[in-house]
């Protein structure tokens, strides 16, 4: 389902053109049963993903462990891309 998803998200016009980041949360990872952001990787077929940034963080949202780090490479993207002028 998720990587049908994506898949529409990616084709619609309004993210097609703007060629935005996307940050992936890859959540649950205190979890033994969690899927590594490598196998996310493999799963969702992420290296077709050429046009424009991606990242997968590993983060325990309960606890806030990762998610500060990936919100700052999110806010890093989006501040090289407007230096850009994209």
């Amino acid at each position: 389902v998720v990587k049908d998803e994506l898949a529409t998200m990616l084709e619609d016009p309004q993210v097609s053109l703007k060629k935005i980041p996307i940050l992936f949360l890859s959540n649950k990872m205190d979890l033994p049963a969690a899927a590594t952001p490598a196998e996310t990787m493999k799963a969702l077929e992420l290296e077709k993903i050429t046009d424009r940034p991606w990242n997968i963080a590993p983060c325990d949202a309960l606890k806030g462990e990762g998610v500060e780090e990936a919100t700052k490479w999110l806010v890093d993207c989006m501040l090289k891309l407007q230096v850009e002028g994209r």
